[in-house]
């Protein structure tokens, strides 16, 4: 099975490059802030102590954040918030690579897991899984069949088809939506990262 903390620890290198002080971010192009890559509306107790930490700190993101990355209590509800919301909605628990594993949880906490996003991850899975004659219907489902075709898929194959794909989604989004241009290298970076 694919290595859970593994796969965690690349989401705060893309995220925070496992900086203390930037675990705490404030992104004035999107207006709030994110803890670990969790927005507030997510209403985690974390944001609580969050506010809390920010006034004991004068306001100072990133001394607020070292501050909270000390906090095992609150690093355990980040964890099982990325369990719970990313990790076992993509089956992670049967996904043996923990490379194909940090490929998909990278892209997933980066676009979000709704079920039309969740749904898009899982069809370029199958796309890619049928340029090796795995035969799959590309409904966007995580089945056995699925399942047992990534993983077997060749890691370092998959890897790089993953960010091609990754890749040209994220250049449609913006061709899309003008005003995300900005965020396009980062994105860009992000993918190429694993």
């Amino acid at each position: 099975m694919a290595n859970f903390i593994d796969v965690i620890n690349t989401v705060w290198k893309v995220e925070h490059r496992g900086d203390p002080a930037k675990i705490l971010h404030y992104n004035k192009k999107e207006k709030s802030y994110t803890f670990y890559g969790i927005y507030p509306y997510t209403k985690l107790k974390s944001h609580k102590k969050i506010i809390e930490a920010l006034k004991r700190n004068n306001w100072n993101i990133r001394k607020a954040s070292v501050e909270l990355s000390k906090d095992n209590a609150l690093y355990q509800e980040v964890l099982l918030y990325y369990y719970e919301n990313f990790w076992t909605p993509l089956k992670m628990d049967f996904i043996e690579s923990t490379l194909k594993a940090k490929e998909l949880i990278v892209f997933a906490v980066n676009i979000g897991l709704s079920k039309y996003r969740k749904k898009t991850i899982i069809k370029i899975v199958q796309n890619i899984l049928n340029t090796a004659n795995c035969k799959l219907k590309v409904d966007g489902y995580i089945g056995n069949k699925t399942l047992s075709c990534l993983n077997n898929f060749n890691d370092i194959v998959f890897s790089k088809m993953f960010d091609e794909y990754e890749i040209k989604w994220y250049h449609k989004l913006v061709d899309s939506h003008h005003r995300l241009k900005w965020a396009l290298r980062g994105w860009i970076n992000r993918a190429r990262y694993v």
